[in-house]
């Protein structure tokens, strides 16, 4: 009987030893969120001087993927150029930040530079971010509300 006890002592040390050691696998948190999301958004566009608005919505997909670093996610529309650059949003837990971006269009025919910025959070296989971009006396807010599969 006492040799049994040590032979069973004898096969835990290196068992423990094995297990104790083992490298543990890191898990990159974005991995949870990448893919690409159908998308509606809703936006407002305010002229700031004549007071006016249009609302409107939009169906697209935004591909999510990863970024540089753990906590960076790289968003394009699904349908841009491989020239398009994608935004970057900074990830905490399941909330993100965008990273501020200028962006060009034309309004009324006139190039206009619009200053954007905006957050959103994750849920599941779930996205919701709003943005807000101001530029040539404009005020556009967009809302978006996606899912993956």
């Amino acid at each position: 009987m006492l040799y049994k006890k040590g032979y069973s002592v004898l096969f835990l040390i290196p068992l423990i030893l094995v297990l104790g050691c083992s490298k543990k696998e890191v898990v990159d948190p974005r991995d949870q969120y990448i893919g690409t999301y159908a998308t509606i958004v809703t936006y407002s566009q305010k002229v700031t001087a004549t007071g006016s608005t249009t609302n409107g919505s939009l169906a697209t997909s935004y591909l999510f993927a990863k970024g540089n670093s753990i906590d960076e996610i790289l968003i394009k529309a699904a349908n841009s150029t491989s020239t398009d650059i994608p935004t970057t949003i900074k990830l905490s837990g399941s909330t993100f930040t965008l990273a501020p971006y200028t962006a060009q269009g034309t309004v009324s025919g006139a190039p206009i530079t619009f200053n954007v910025t905006g957050s959103g959070s994750f849920s599941g296989k779930s996205v919701n971010m709003t943005s807000t971009s101001t530029g040539g006396g404009i005020v556009l807010t967009a809302n978006y509300s996606g899912s993956r599969p």
